[in-house]
């Protein structure tokens, strides 16, 4: 017995893609958005003493003269979705012929190899992860934007009550006191403010409340009562 010169290829968990034409058959795959296509082929040429342990690679257009079209379910090869797989029947019965027969395809006489392409499917459910793997990042970037523009929105309402809690208490505490510590300074030690609001001080002069916005009319003295007033004659003597 003549043993291989050389190796399989790797297995599935091995290598993510197929990287050669004719590696050996290894995994499965299934078709979902497109068929594969089949090309059965008349050669005369004799098959590589590396048959058993590899894919033929003597398909080519020349001597292809069937073509056929149809999806597949765990087909016994993942590379089909790599490359144009080149299968003998005297070799690889064991990938070709549950298909064929579950198919009920009648397969010429003068076959000898069926050659098996499922690239525009895998091309497809590529482009289409793509596209998923993009809107599903634009989504999450969305919402990371939603987020913060939740948080600024947020922080806005926070800021904007703090603000709008300053003003009251300038309005309605600070103003009124700062109003009514300027009028005692203003009246002396004689005279005593009180303020309920900013608009309703009263200050109390000579025993009497009255609204601070008439203190200065009130406190006017009224020079004709003292007792050196002197008004000169308005005719001369």
């Amino acid at each position: 017995e003549v043993l291989p010169e050389e190796a399989p290829s790797p297995s599935p968990s091995m290598a993510n893609t197929c990287t050669l034409q004719t590696s050996n058959a290894r995994g499965h795959y299934t078709t979902t958005l497109a068929p594969c296509i089949f090309t059965f082929h008349a050669i005369q040429e004799k098959d590589d003493r590396l048959i058993d342990y590899q894919t033929s690679n003597l398909c080519n257009d020349d001597n292809g003269f069937l073509i056929m079209k149809e999806y597949v379910h765990d087909w016994r090869d993942e590379c089909v979705g790599d490359f144009s797989r080149c299968y003998s029947l005297e070799h690889h019965r064991h990938i070709l012929f549950d298909f064929l027969c579950v198919m009920d395809w009648k397969i010429p006489e003068e076959t000898t190899h069926v050659s098996v392409n499922c690239m525009e499917d895998k091309d497809l459910v590529l482009e289409a992860e793509t596209h998923s793997h993009a809107a599903e990042t634009h989504e999450r970037n969305q919402e990371r934007i939603d987020r913060v523009e939740l948080k600024l929105f947020n922080l806005a309402l926070v800021l904007g009550s703090c603000l709008a809690g300053i003003y009251v208490i300038s309005q309605w505490i600070v103003k009124p006191i700062v109003v009514q510590s300027s009028l005692q300074l203003d009246q002396g030690p004689g005279s005593s403010c009180g303020c309920s609001s900013p608009r309703t001080c009263r200050c109390e002069t000579d025993g009497r409340w009255i609204p601070s916005h008439r203190i200065s009319l009130s406190t006017e003295i009224d020079d004709s009562e003292h007792p050196d007033y002197y008004e000169p004659s308005s005719h001369a003597e």
